[in-house]
This record gives C-alpha cells, sequence and structure tokens, in this order.
C-alpha cells in the first residue's frame, strides 16, 4: 500500500490529504477495493477520515439518450473537503450510511439550472438514475470544485451503489496478502498484495525478513555431521 501526498487542491486543509495506492508486480493502481478502504476506515489510528469515491456514467430519465457523470461518494466526503449545499444538505454518515437509508442524491448546480430548470422545489423532488429512484436532498454551489472526479453532474453515496447498479461487484469481498515490518512497538511499512499474487507477496516477504544468524557450537557441529552421515 503506496501512500501519495495529493498536489493541492481547493478544499479544507490540502495539505493533510494522501491518496492511497495498490501496487503488485505487473500494476499500480489508485483503486482501492471497496471493502479494503471500509476495513482500513475501521482499524486505522492515523487517518482521521476515509474518503472512498468512484465515478460512472448512469442514465437520467430526463434524458434518456445520453449519459451522465455520477460520482459515488462516501457520506463524510463534503464535510471533510469542507463544502456545503447551496441549497438543502450534504450527505452525512450519521443519516445516509443508515441501514434503513433511502436512496439519496446531490446535484451540481449546472444540473440544476440546466436539468432541473432553476426550481425552488429541487430538494425533496424524485429523480430516476439507472430507472432507480432516489431523493434530491441538495445542490452544490456554482464554484464547487471538480477534485478529480471528472466533473460530475450528480453525487450519490457510495454505501448505495447497489441501488443504481444492481450486479455490481463493487462491494465484493476482497482477500488480501498483507506484509507489515514493525519497529519497536509501531509498523514501519505496510503493503497489501492481491490473493494471486501469492509470489510476489512472498518473494516481498523474503527480501524484507531478516536474516538470522545460525549458532554453532559442538553440539550442533555433531548434530550436523550425523545428518550428514
Amino acid at each position: 500500500l503506496n501512500v501519495t501526498m495529493l498536489q493541492a487542491l481547493p478544499v479544507k486543509d490540502p495539505a493533510t490529504l494522501v491518496r492511497l495506492e495498490r501496487r503488485g508486480k505487473a500494476f499500480s493502481s489508485s483503486g482501492v477495493p471497496y471493502p479494503a478502504t471500509q476495513f482500513i476506515r475501521r482499524h486505522n489510528t492515523v487517518l482521521s477520515a476515509v474518503m472512498p469515491r468512484h465515478v460512472s456514467d448512469a442514465a437520467w430519465d430526463g434524458d434518456p439518450g445520453h449519459k451522465i457523470s455520477v460520482a459515488y461518494v462516501s457520506a463524510n466526503w463534503f464535510q471533510e473537503i469542507g463544502y456545503g449545499a447551496a441549497l438543502g444538505r450534504v450527505f452525512s454518515e450519521a443519516v445516509d450510511e443508515r441501514p434503513d437509508a433511502g436512496p439519496v442524491a446531490i446535484v451540481s448546480d449546472a444540473f440544476w439550472r440546466s436539468r432541473l430548470g432553476s426550481s425552488s422545489t429541487a430538494v425533496g423532488s424524485t429523480l430516476r438514475l439507472n430507472d432507480r429512484s432516489a431523493t434530491v436532498v441538495g445542490v452544490m454551489p456554482a464554484a464547487f470544485p471538480d477534485v478529480g472526479l471528472r466533473d460530475p453532474q450528480i453525487w450519490v453515496p457510495i454505501n448505495q451503489i447497489g441501488h443504481f447498479e444492481p450486479g455490481t461487484r463493487f462491494e465484493a469481498e476482497w482477500r488480501t496478502v498483507d506484509i507489515m515490518t514493525v519497529d519497536g512497538d509501531l509498523i514501519s511499512r505496510g503493503e497489501l498484495f492481491d490473493e494471486d499474487d501469492l509470489d510476489t507477496a512472498l518473494a516481498r516477504f523474503d527480501e524484507l525478513q531478516p536474516q538470522t544468524p545460525r549458532l554453532a557450537n559442538a553440539a550442533s557441529e555433531a548434530y550436523e555431521r550425523l545428518q550428514a552421515s
């Protein structure tokens, strides 16, 4: 697992942002599987927040002939980057991550103006993505930055992706081989490998494993001679 500092972004505390990358023998990817991000979120003691996101195209019932860009983001996304909604609200972990939470969406200022006619009743209305309904809970301000998400028109809580993309394996189990080295009481290195990349993981383990010198004395030398005979 490689951690790379992001370039300064127009968000709250940009110097504190890090990006997690997944590396293997023949690939390097910034796409960390969603179950892995949730494991990190539950167990890490270093990061103050974990903010997974995924961008996809979806069909909107108001213009079924054209796909629109949808960003699936964690419920803490907007709060962590320091932006609120121009109308309505942004997502909330306490509300939108509940098991009984209804499907919701936030729309961009451009979408609100061009597709929803700048309607003052947009918040609370229903739109359909991929023939699945969602309640509009917010409209983002015009100055809201892209933040590397391909300028999405709609945001949806990432934990609701199964509602809008039935059959997706986005939340499928991800099996890994984890290698960690410890310096005193602290973990000094952590590397994750896909389960299919076991040979690379074992080779890396051998590379990192310190070789313990073999102790020799009269008894061990006598044993080795006996074994050789």
